[in-house]
């Protein structure tokens, strides 16, 4: 199968669990990167809700739904594996529907598995909650049914995975939420625009 080029400024945005992810992915789709391909059917299961909501195209879900599948694992949980295939279609297949629009990808699961975009994209805009706020969203993913030193064991193997991964691409922009959260009361996203200004198109 031929591949369209690949644009060299398709951004991926991930972080720990709790990161603010659609507010920074929205600020980057707002600046003229593409969530969506052209004409493509948010109406499926969960489609609209992704967009709108966690500024996430649910292809990128159902990809890393897809290699927790294939290979017998799952985000949440106190070890992951080493090796995996990525799962077809996978990130390259996901690319090749926007022609060669710049796109951002994001995703609530991406983390511990975001080395899998490196084949698509080598820019990272990087959000890290604070524990708590990782382990409060941790909570609502298990539904409160796992005590807390089971889900801190799986906050420390999220993050531990995904900072061994951030090294893989060349391009990095760190962010907190506390930043995140101010440009929801005005003030100046200033770090991230100069990060996107700094691009060379």
């Amino acid at each position: 199968m031929s591949h369209q080029p690949i644009s060299p400024h398709n951004i991926v945005v991930s972080g720990t669990p709790g990161a603010w992810l659609n507010v920074v992915a929205g600020k980057i789709a707002d600046r003229g990167w593409s969530i969506c391909w052209p004409d493509q059917d948010l109406k499926i299961r969960d489609g609209e809700m992704f967009f709108r909501h966690n500024r996430q195209n649910i292809e990128v879900q159902h990809i890393h739904d897809c290699l927790c599948l294939q290979n017998d694992c799952q985000v949440v949980a106190t070890q992951l594996p080493r090796f995996y295939e990525v799962p077809y279609p996978g990130p390259r297949e996901f690319i090749d529907q926007f022609d060669e629009t710049s796109v951002v990808i994001s995703g609530l699961t991406i983390a511990p598995f975001v080395d899998i975009w490196t084949a698509v994209a080598s820019m990272l805009v990087s959000v890290e909650a604070t524990e708590e706020e990782d382990l409060q969203v941790l909570e609502s993913w298990t539904g409160s049914t796992r005590d807390r030193s089971y889900l801190e064991e799986v906050r420390e193997c999220y993050v531990n995975r995904y900072n061994e991964h951030l090294v893989l691409f060349p391009r990095r922009l760190a962010l907190t939420n506390q930043e995140v959260r101010a440009w929801t009361q005005g003030e100046s996203d200033e770090r991230l625009s100069q990060f996107l200004d700094s691009i060379s198109w």
